[in-house]
């Protein structure tokens, strides 16, 4: 069985391919916890890293 790769900067959730996604989730429930709790930390990481995401939720929030 082909295991899942973390997604990593260069490879975004939508190159998966179908074999590989059910791959993941053919695997064991904490295996595939361990893995989401990786990719968590590493986005956790670029969102610290990258303040660029900050600059879109500053300004006024306008209601039409």
């Amino acid at each position: 069985m082909e295991k899942p790769h973390l997604i990593t900067e260069q490879q975004d959730c939508l190159t998966l391919t179908l074999a590989q996604r059910r791959a993941f989730m053919r695997l064991p429930l904490e295996e595939r916890r361990q893995l989401l709790g990786q990719q968590a930390g590493e986005m956790c990481k670029h969102y610290q890293q990258n303040p660029e995401w900050q600059e879109l939720q500053t300004g006024d929030v306008v209601d039409y």
